[in-house]
């Protein structure tokens, strides 16, 4: 199961013409206030407020949109796996400043409630806007789960760990997360997990510096950014997880149909 908000293969569109439109009514409004004693004073002027509405309607659609977290359910067939495996993967929660800190505990408590076998969190689960408190108490709701619960980087969490703010990764451990750090685990014997660091991060590893596991487990990658997919792939990955979606590898990974 991944956890997402409606539109997410437009998302970097949306956020293009975001920037476009705002950064485009900006420069209006400026040119209408040297312009408005002039006879086009008035057209620069209402150009430069429906560029604004414009820019204001997108924002308010993205506000909304990110209050609205839909499930996805996906189902992957592999030679490799001799056991049915159910795992839970969120990522781009922003607790704190995307989504209120209720929310995010509804969120939290939906994937639990499936009972999945292991819980995936693929990045940007708090920004620099989330406060100390907000940080602690949305780790804190995985306390209630049973089941191992990884985490791994992503942009804004790098950003936080960038500033000298150690008490993110404290608080991740001591909540009973462990954290993926360009790192492998094996996970029940034939499955093995890798979680990169994130594609902005200075620590990050190239990839001929990673050893891939000896054996012939089953692979599943998880990256928060999707840019490097191709150049994981040399690791032969038989699934990858990103914010964006999930990247199976056609010769290894049979992608089913959705529930």
């Amino acid at each position: 199961m991944t956890a997402s908000a409606p539109l997410n293969p437009f998302i970097p569109f949306l956020m293009g013409l975001y920037v476009a439109l705002f950064g485009d009514s900006v420069a209006r409004l400026l040119t209408a206030l040297f312009s408005i004693f002039k006879k086009k004073g008035k057209k620069v002027l209402f150009h430069s407020v429906l560029s604004f509405c414009l820019a204001s309607a997108l924002l308010v659609f993205g506000i909304v949109n990110s209050q609205i977290v839909t499930p996805k359910y996906l189902n992957f067939s592999s030679s490799k796996l001799t056991h049915e495996y159910k795992i839970a993967f969120v990522a781009d929660l922003h607790i704190g400043s995307a989504q209120p800190i209720e929310k995010a505990e509804e969120t939290i408590n939906r994937i639990i409630a499936e009972d999945p076998d292991f819980i995936f969190i693929g990045g940007d689960f708090v920004d620099e806007l989330t406060s100390k408190e907000d940080i602690q108490k949305g780790l804190s709701f995985f306390k209630n789960c049973a089941k191992p619960v990884y985490f791994i980087y992503g942009n804004h969490e790098e950003v936080i760990m960038d500033s000298g703010e150690e008490n993110l990764q404290n608080a991740i451990i001591s909540s009973g997360i462990n954290i993926l750090d360009d790192e492998f685990l094996s996970l029940s014997g034939v499955f093995t997990v890798l979680g990169r660091a994130d594609l902005s991060s200075p620590e990050r590893k190239p990839i001929e510096n990673l050893h891939t596991p000896d054996d012939d487990s089953f692979l599943l990658a998880i990256d928060h950014q999707p840019f490097s997919h191709k150049d994981n792939n040399e690791l032969n990955y038989d699934l990858q997880l990103t914010a964006f979606g999930p990247y199976p590898c056609r010769a290894a990974v049979s992608p089913q149909p959705d529930l």
